[in-house]
């Protein structure tokens, strides 16, 4: 199971974020947190989701058209996991995640050098 939006408590704290493939352990917090039900991707629409959401991430990371999907999807989630105890929803949070998404992908093997802006 993929989330489909994050996971808020009662007083406003992110508990999961949106993307996180759902395990045991997840599971567990959400019963300490009272939580009762999650959205999820449906299976039929996963593929339909993750292309909306790549545009979305290739615009706000200002990602060149050149890389491909499956390494910036990758990136995303592997910074994703570095930042998943900080609440991405601040302005300064969710700069620091775009550049290291950014400076993730202008260093990785496979994808052409270009400016992170």
């Amino acid at each position: 199971m993929i989330l489909a939006s994050d996971v808020v408590a009662f007083n406003g704290r992110t508990l999961i974020s949106r993307g996180v493939i759902i395990q045991e352990k997840h599971l567990s917090i959400l019963k300490k947190w009272g939580i009762a039900e999650l959205d999820i991707y449906d299976s039929d629409e996963t593929d339909t989701k993750k292309s909306i959401n790549i545009e979305n991430e290739r615009e706000l990371f200002s990602i060149p058209e050149y890389v491909p999907d499956t390494i910036l999807s990758s990136t995303v989630e592997k910074c994703s996991q570095s930042f998943k105890l900080n609440n991405l929803s601040d302005p300064l949070t969710r700069e620091f995640f775009r550049l290291a998404v950014g400076y993730s992908l202008k260093n990785h093997p496979d994808v052409k050098p270009f400016d992170v802006v």
